[in-house]
């Protein structure tokens, strides 16, 4: 079997994360090339696409697909306004050919969010408000008695208000809303005519929210069979890719521990942790584990109530001068071959007690997951934990495991709150700003990563750190890449 996958965008969890994957599975990963991914400002062409899956897809295929890259060539493209129709029905043209040909299809598309799409894209203070809109808008869709679409139909010809919210900017959002929801009924109605599997994520929701209506509006005429929904969006791929693996290989499912965790419903989400977790497991070939196992994804700590993002851009959260940081930090002996952890405590900012754990610990876990959303961190675990449990010792290998340290550790959990405290706001403020700051986390990673990681022992072998680089591939403070030599001797 082999595995075509064709990610939402090129941010490092949707692209770099799964070249790595590639570089180390039992099976055959094919991912396009960077050209052919969606960027921040760039939407690759579908009829490159096209040519490519056409070169690569056959029926011994196993397609893992986003449905945003394709209709609209990835995310951010896809929370915009329908401008682009022709592409959006050549894709759809284009997902029948595919099951033609293709053997087995697994999809997933992205229920977007409500805030930052069509306005307000860079009022990162007006979340809140959309959390408390979201809310306001589904109550009154369901005092209406009218479905969410035809809800929307009304508010975008003027004639609803919500409260105290501008006439002018609900008609607009309605509009869009109304689109998008088009658009999602048309693509589960064709992936269940041409027996797709398709994953529903949920973006960055609120209990009680619209999103919720909107999905009983989706899913009202569909029986269940061949859709799964779960709150998200960057972990898909990966929850799917997990799955295809262990299809692919021993058919052994991932073990995950999740202690008391189950009834929480953490920042961003509108499922307690046990909903998503129980879905997301199934898709990735993983169970919940009722005692210890010899090698289990373990979820640790209570998610915080609140995310601090907005006192990080602020500057108002304290952040450790690199080089104290750098002292404390104790030479690693040795990888726990038996663990990932997955961290739910903090949702941005300086992670301090588990950085403090990381500078001090003389044994790591093969990875920790600490970022982003709930759901997020889950799903990438879930495939870390697939790939890791089985690779043979290799470069590739260590490469993967100190990776994913520097992306997810080293930077979301201290230097992309460091550098923003340096160098203010969301993202840098002009290109020689991105290159000053870029130099500057290039060199902090590579001592850490020198300091902590070299000499440590791994399946076998001595872990050798040598160039690593940390870049801002969409130029905003969000999120890094790693590129990194490592060598296992």
């Amino acid at each position: 079997m082999r595995i075509v996958y064709v990610p939402l965008d090129d941010r490092p969890l949707n692209y770099a994360a799964i070249l790595r994957a590639a570089a180390i599975a039992e099976t055959e990963i094919l991912v396009p090339p960077r050209e052919l991914v969606g960027l921040r400002d760039f939407t690759p062409s579908l009829l490159q696409q096209a040519q490519w899956l056409a070169s690569k897809c056959d029926k011994s295929t196993y397609l893992i697909l986003s449905l945003d890259a394709l209709l609209h060539g990835g995310l951010i493209q896809a929370r915009s306004l329908r401008t682009d129709r022709e592409r959006i029905d050549n894709a759809m043209i284009l997902l029948s050919k595919l099951a033609e040909r293709t053997g087995d299809i697994h999809a997933y598309y992205v229920v977007k969010r409500l805030w930052g799409n069509v306005f307000h894209r860079k009022e990162l203070d007006r979340t809140e408000d959309w959390g408390r809109f979201s809310q306001e808008l589904a109550a009154e869709v369901r005092r209406s008695g009218r479905s969410a679409a035809d809800f929307y139909r009304l508010c975008g010809e003027g004639e609803c208000s919500i409260g105290q919210w501008p006439p002018d900017e609900l008609q607009t959002l309605a509009r869009q809303r109304l689109e998008q929801l088009e658009e999602e009924r048309a693509v589960i109605r064709l992936c269940g005519k041409l027996g797709i599997q398709l994953h529903l994520a949920v973006e960055d929701c609120v209990p009680d929210g619209v999103q919720e209506v909107e999905l009983e509006y989706l899913l009202e005429e569909h029986s269940g069979k061949g859709v799964t929904v779960a709150d998200g969006a960057d972990e898909a791929g990966a929850v799917l890719l997990s799955g295809a693996l262990m299809q692919a290989t021993d058919g052994k499912p991932i073990p995950v521990i999740a202690p008391g965790l189950t009834g929480v419903v953490a920042p961003y989400e509108s499922r307690t942790v046990g909903e998503n977790l129980r879905v997301l497991t199934e898709l990735a070939g993983a169970e919940i584990a009722e005692e210890p196992a010899a090698f289990a994804v373990e979820l640790t700590g209570k998610p915080e109530p609140n995310d601090p993002y907005l006192d990080v851009v602020a500057g108002k959260v304290s952040v450790p001068e690199f080089p104290q940081l750098l002292d404390r930090a104790e030479p690693l002996k040795a990888f726990d071959e038996q663990r990932v952890i997955v961290d739910l405590t903090v949702t941005n900012g300086v992670n301090s007690p588990l950085l403090d754990e990381v500078l001090t610990a003389e044994r790591l876990p093969l990875a920790i997951v600490q970022c982003n959303t709930v759901s997020n961190r889950i799903g990438h675990a879930l495939l870390l934990g697939r790939l890791l449990r089985s690779a043979h010792a290799s470069d590739e290998t260590a490469t993967a495991v100190v990776g994913s340290y520097m992306e997810d550790l080293l930077y979301l959990a201290y230097l992309r709150t460091w550098v923003i405290a340096r160098h203010g706001g969301m993202e840098p403020s002009d290109p020689r700003t991105l290159a000053a700051a870029e130099n500057s986390l290039c060199s902090m990673a590579e001592r850490f990563a020198q300091k902590k990681f070299s000499g440590a022992s791994f399946r076998g072998g001595i872990v050798e750190v040598g160039e690593v680089r940390l870049h801002l591939p969409w130029r905003r403070w969000f999120e890094a890449e790693a590129e990194l030599e490592v060598t296992l001797i």
